[in-house]
């Protein structure tokens, strides 16, 4: 498995930069397994036909995702939180090594779904981890910055001249007095698309917006 996609080849010229790129390929594969600390080096040595090529490792310690913690969240609870993360826990059997690129997905993932509840500022941060005194567990720490939850004051058509308005408002289920959901948003416009469509309006475009009040 380490041996895919490396840049070293038998029967090819050698190069610094392969031994370099295939030094950090070996680093990687090892920090996607939990060898945080893995140090990679090698070293060529002469031969009657060539080089020969040696990859020295020092796995040291392997380290798992040991807690998350969650500060800063009052709408949703941590285990609610961390149920929509890919970033998990240490399970009984199973320890769960850190992906940097896997959390930062899990970043914009709990920022988009505090968006959608309606809290159109959320924001969500790691205030980054700490390791324990062997370097084999990781505390992750995640800031959330939840902002106001905006509710709906009014409700605003423009530019509909072939459906009456009572038509529109009837298909809508959003409401002024309802939080702004934009996946609700969303739908509503589908909605108003069937509308327009089951007038023979196959051609009507149907966009919103939303402005703060």
């Amino acid at each position: 498995e380490v041996a895919t996609g490396m840049k070293i080849k038998i029967g090819e010229f050698l190069s610094h930069y392969a031994q370099l790129s295939d030094e950090e390929h070996i680093r990687k594969m090892y920090r996607l397994q939990g060898y945080r600390f893995v140090q990679v080096t090698t070293r060529a040595v002469k031969v009657s036909r060539g080089v020969q090529v040696f990859f020295k490792v020092r796995e040291g310690p392997r380290s798992t995702v040991r807690t998350i913690a969650v500060k800063g969240n009052r709408a949703f609870s941590n285990d609610e939180l961390k149920k929509l993360m890919d970033t998990k826990e240490d399970g009984w059997f199973r320890r769960r090594p850190l992906d940097e690129e896997v959390l930062v997905s899990d970043l914009i993932k709990l920022r988009n779904y505090y968006r959608g509840e309606g809290y159109l500022d959320a924001e969500v941060y790691s205030l980054g981890y700490r390791y324990n005194r062997d370097l084999t567990r990781i505390k992750l720490t995640i800031l959330v910055k939840e902002g106001p939850r905006y509710r709906i004051r009014k409700v605003t058509l423009d530019g509909n001249h072939l459906v009456t308005e009572t038509e529109i408002r009837e298909r809508l289920t959003l409401k002024a007095g309802d939080f702004f959901l934009p996946v609700e948003a969303g739908k509503d416009q589908e909605r108003l698309k069937k509308l327009y469509g089951e007038n023979a309006y196959l051609d009507a475009e149907i966009r919103y917006d939303y402005t703060y009040a």
